[in-house]
């Protein structure tokens, strides 16, 4: 049986405002919403999420996606590419390609990294409590979580999927 690996990171910016335990435990059952608990338990899944500052989200996003601006949160998934690696359209997207793994290791999903300094600023409207901003960071791990699972809003039939996806996944979690 493959084992369910989450990491966590909690950077500078939310040291103190969030606990690893809560992020692993959100990210937790939303794959068990999307995935299904057989899936899990059959396969296992690897996920690291990282609650950093506005500057690394940035300079990632300027990196990865050739926008220089701070974003909420990205997704680097291992098995589904996203419609936007960069400015040079000449480039093609990387194949998608099945990593060949031991027996009984997690099957890898990819990364998400949220800017914690931006959810709050995105919860501001709604109060800036704690619980705010924590339920904020909530829906952030759900969407990169989709998107780490192939989900995606570019398209309005796949942005209609995807809502509805992450309803679904926040009604699992009340």
């Amino acid at each position: 049986m493959s084992a369910i690996s989450i990491d966590v990171i909690i950077g500078t910016a939310a040291r103190g405002k969030i606990s690893k335990r809560w992020v692993s435990e959100v990210t937790l059952k939303t794959l068990r919403v999307v995935l299904g608990r057989e899936h899990m338990l059959e396969r296992g899944v690897n996920v690291s999420v990282v609650v950093t500052d506005d500057e690394t989200v940035q300079s990632l996003n300027k990196q990865y996606r050739g926008e220089d601006k701070v974003t909420d949160v990205l997704s680097f998934s291992l098995n589904h590419w996203g419609h936007w690696y960069g400015l040079d359209e000449s480039k093609p997207s990387p194949p998608e390609m099945e990593f060949v793994l031991p027996p009984g290791e997690a099957q890898p999903l990819g990364e998400i990294i949220i800017s914690y300094q931006q959810a709050r600023r995105q919860s501001s409207s709604q109060g800036n409590t704690l619980r705010v901003v924590r339920g904020e960071i909530a829906y952030l791990i759900i969407h990169g979580s989709l998107h780490l699972l192939g989900y995606d809003h570019v398209l309005p039939d796949e942005e209609i999927i995807m809502k509805k996806k992450e309803q679904e996944v926040l009604d699992g979690l009340s």
